[in-house]
């Protein structure tokens, strides 16, 4: 079955390189830049668990201070620590 990319739910993370794919009707699965971070059950791939785990995931991979607007922003890339 096709993997179904889509945004609604990350809210502001989409902008931080975060991706969300429904692989059928049963898993959901969490992408920061193109490496998987996460699965959700269907049941709960709620928005606020989604994106709890997209603000853990950037606090222990990437050292994030929690600003949204940060200037520096996240070089993952050059980090290259996605896990």
């Amino acid at each position: 079955m096709a993997k179904v990319t889509q945004s609604s739910g990350l809210g502001l993370f989409e902008g931080l390189g975060f991706t969300l794919e429904h692989e059928g009707d049963e898993v959901a699965l969490l992408f920061h830049e193109g490496k998987e971070v996460g699965s959700f059950g269907q049941v709960g791939a709620t928005r606020s668990n989604i994106q709890a785990r997209c603000a853990q995931h950037l606090v222990s991979q990437h050292h994030w201070d929690g600003c949204l607007w940060s200037s520096q922003g996240l070089n993952c890339s050059e980090k290259n620590n996605c896990r």
